[in-house]
């Protein structure tokens, strides 16, 4: 082999090398991009798990708070009645003494 063989040989070889980091490289990238691919199904997965979980917690919320406005609307009642009663009682208190 001469000089000009052995330049061309060297020049093939550094070629191949770089395509050999290249192809490494891109075979990272990729298991890389597989891994992002499951961070993000999972992270979708746990999002429809949170979204659910917040719509149960709006549901018992709402419940909560018509079971205490309901709770809150009969001793509201029971003070009308208790008013009338007490309105009822005293005109006809008015009424027996004249």
């Amino acid at each position: 082999m001469n000089s000009e063989d052995n330049k061309e040989w060297n020049l093939i070889m550094q070629l191949q090398d770089k395509i050999d980091q290249a192809n490494h490289k891109i075979d990272e990238v990729a298991i890389k991009i597989e891994k992002i691919k499951t961070l993000i199904r999972d992270y979708n997965g746990l999002k429809d798990r949170i979204d659910l979980c917040e719509s149960r917690l709006d549901k018992y919320d709402a419940n909560r708070e018509g079971q205490k406005n309901l709770s809150q609307s009969g001793w509201q009642k029971l003070g009308y009645l208790t008013g009338v009663i007490g309105a009822t009682a005293a005109l006809l208190s008015l009424w027996w003494r004249q």
